[in-house]
């Protein structure tokens, strides 16, 4: 459940994993399109929701067992019909 957003936004201080290093890497405004207020309710939302980002190559690509059981897609070993040599037997 998403947190209620308070009128006035806090000053930015380092969540568990989104920390100011972390805020520093990520461009939210790029484009300079939004607002400073709202440049800075993106930071929030973000380290509101700091455990559903993947902070490290090892979580990257992989959903929590807390959430989701594994996946197992069961395949067949095939051959490629361009390859069709004595290995595809």
């Amino acid at each position: 459940m998403l947190s209620l957003l308070p009128f006035h936004l806090p000053k930015f201080t380092s969540g568990l994993q989104y920390t100011l290093e972390q805020k520093s890497t990520i461009s939210v405004n790029q484009d300079h399109f939004l607002q400073p207020e709202e440049e800075k309710l993106a930071h929030h939302l973000i380290k509101l929701q700091e455990f559903a980002f993947a902070w490290t190559k090892n979580k990257k690509g992989k959903f929590s067992s807390d959430y989701f059981d594994p996946v197992v897609i069961p395949t067949v070993e095939h051959c490629h019909m361009l390859s069709m040599d004595s290995e595809c037997s």
